[in-house]
């Protein structure tokens, strides 16, 4: 077998683990009101489903990050392909509502493992040629799972059982297993005996269960509950625990002498306020061109589309461009693009051409296609030998608790505009609209300030994984 034939096949291995686990993410929410009346429950309850799906996976990743150094990132990757196709067999066989909470944990604790392994199987396994593509190509899955998530789920539920929106991940994990062993070979390396950092791997669970749950809570209950600041409170307690207990474990869940390195911790801001402006921009365009520009839903789903169809089409391309130029590059020219596109916004009127908002947010997504590839091979090409998989964990993790962050802020930022009380009209959507997009171009002049910094570290060699 070629090695352009072994590589694009560990892609496509790498790509159905990032897809399956974002098609999870989204396709169980169409399928909420029907396991309300299955299970006779109501909504508060049923929302277990997700949120006890997004703390499995936030818990669990940096675990398994440490592990996949340990013994093996391909190891962890079979076992986060076998945990998540086991757990989806018992979620559809679920009949009460516990076992499906249980069984949904236990299905994200699956895709934690999957995405602690993923970027470190490209860095491990693929000639540096091809991480720009592999990249791209995991951006292409990622985008496409949310995306055909809740179709398939519309799908599904019109002819089939609701449990089969579990049952159908089942041959895909059997057959990425397969493909798995097939052309990935763990090279038999001695691996000294670790003492394994439970106190760590207790504290990032609160941590990151805590503050989920704080940010799920805080358009309920409001930013200023008892419920919300709590939460919060044990969110800060914990990470300033975890990281004091860091800093002095044989072993540490993170090693913090990471963050020393000015290009992993500059790539990683980028990536994270791409992410934050990704979240918080799709939360303030359905109230924009509802009731300012008066469009009705179709219409306005329609034009949404245009920034998630431009990702999904050009974050392959976007891998091409970041192999054949210096990513930082890549990642400098895409927040410029956004930028320029989100200013757009501030100038808009209610009778501004549809065109104009089709450009923007073609824009939008070309610029987050990418960032999100440049970005993440900068971070992961500054990875030290044996330190993969924690690199990797520590990119996913950014990916779902961040999202969350830039929401909640926006939602702040945007709830000032709003009369306590009042209801939503077109002069108000707009002011908060204008606040929202003041603090996106905020966010992206930092995220471009921090691109600045962030070099890709050349020359990264292949070392645990052979390709057979």
């Amino acid at each position: 077998m070629s090695e352009k034939l072994k590589s694009i096949l560990i892609i496509i291995n790498v790509a159905l683990a990032v897809m399956m686990a974002n098609i999870d993410s989204t396709i169980v929410n169409v399928a909420l009101p029907t396991m309300m009346k299955c299970f006779n429950k109501d909504t508060s309850q049923i929302a277990y489903i997700i949120l006890i799906y997004l703390i499995g996976m936030s818990g669990s990743v940096l675990i398994f990050g440490k592990m996949g150094d340990a013994y093996g990132n391909r190891n962890i990757f079979v076992v986060g392909f076998g945990i998540f196709t086991i757990s989806s067999l018992f979620c559809g066989f679920s009949s009460h509502l516990w076992e499906l909470i249980t069984f949904r944990f236990i299905q994200g604790i699956g895709a934690g493992a999957l995405s602690s392994s993923t970027g470190a199987i490209i860095v491990t396994s693929l000639p540096e040629k091809y991480h720009g593509k592999a990249y791209g190509t995991m951006a292409v899955f990622m985008s496409a799972g949310q995306a055909i998530g809740a179709p398939l789920g519309g799908f599904i539920l019109q002819y089939l059982h609701w449990s089969w929106i579990f049952l159908i991940n089942i041959p895909i994990g059997i057959f990425a297993i397969v493909l798995t062993f097939s052309i990935l070979k763990e090279k038999k390396v001695k691996i000294k005996r670790i003492k394994f950092d439970l106190l760590g791997a207790v504290l990032s669970i609160i941590a990151a269960s805590s503050l989920i749950v704080s940010l799920n809570n805080i358009q309920d209950n409001g930013f200023l509950s008892l419920k919300v600041l709590g939460l919060f409170i044990i969110f800060i307690v914990t990470v300033l625990f975890f990281i004091y207990w860091e800093k002095r474990a044989k072993e540490p869940i993170i090693d913090l002498n990471l963050f020393k390195n000015i290009n992993f911790s500059s790539g990683l801001i980028s990536k994270i306020m791409t992410l934050m402006v990704f979240s918080g921009t799709f939360f303030i365009l359905p109230f924009y061109f509802q009731f300012v520009r008066k469009m009705d839903t179709a219409s306005m789903g329609s034009l949404i589309s245009v920034a998630s169809l431009s990702m999904l089409f050009f974050s392959f391309y976007a891998g091409v461009l970041i192999d054949k130029y210096s990513a930082r590059i890549i990642s400098n020219c895409s927040f410029y693009i956004r930028i320029i596109a989100v200013i757009g916004f501030l100038f808009a009127l209610p009778t501004t051409p549809v065109i104009f908002f089709v450009i923007g947010l073609l824009l939008l997504g070309i610029g987050c296609s990418l960032s999100f590839t440049s970005n993440y091979k900068v971070v992961m090409s500054n990875a030290p030998m044996g330190k993969e998989g924690m690199v990797s964990s520590i990119n996913g993790l950014s990916v779902y608790i961040f999202q969350g962050v830039g929401l909640a802020i926006t939602e702040a930022i945007y709830a000032f505009a709003i009369p306590k009380g009042g209801h939503l009209d077109a002069i108000h959507v707009n002011s908060g609209t204008n606040h929202a997009v003041w603090l996106f171009i905020v966010l992206l002049v930092v995220g471009l300030l921090f691109s600045y910094k962030a070099k890709e570290r050349k020359g990264v060699e292949i070392k645990k994984i052979n390709i057979e």
